[in-house]
């Protein structure tokens, strides 16, 4: 708010099933494709990831264009509070928080929960 930027969130944990139906999107499902990680390759599946929106004026999610000066002024605020940025993948609506945690550790430890 202090950079007078309202944000929403849109996404945040995806179960293994929503990230393969997110996955189809675009590829066997109709629609854009939304995301290149497939279940399990995602640190929305682990609780470590969240996308988000600007409000419009009327209070709506919108999604500015990547060439739009906002998404440079959420993700320098992104970083800022130690979140890496989707922007380095192209993906400008996302951040994540795995300090000094890898994917693969992250996966381990969802198969030894699981087991």
């Amino acid at each position: 708010w202090r950079e007078g930027i309202a944000l929403v969130l849109t996404s945040g944990y995806r179960s293994l099933a929503e990230q393969a139906t997110l996955y189809a999107q675009g590829r066997t499902l109709p629609g854009l494709i939304v995301t290149n990680a497939e279940p399990g390759e995602s640190w929305h599946n682990y609780r470590r990831a969240f996308d988000v929106a600007v409000l419009s004026p009327a209070g709506l999610p919108t999604w500015p264009p990547a060439s739009s000066p906002i998404w440079a002024s959420v993700g320098k605020l992104g970083r800022a509070l130690g979140l890496d940025w989707g922007r380095d993948f192209g993906d400008d609506p996302h951040f994540d928080y795995h300090p000094g945690l890898s994917l693969a550790e992250a996966q381990a430890h969802e198969a030894a929960q699981s087991a």
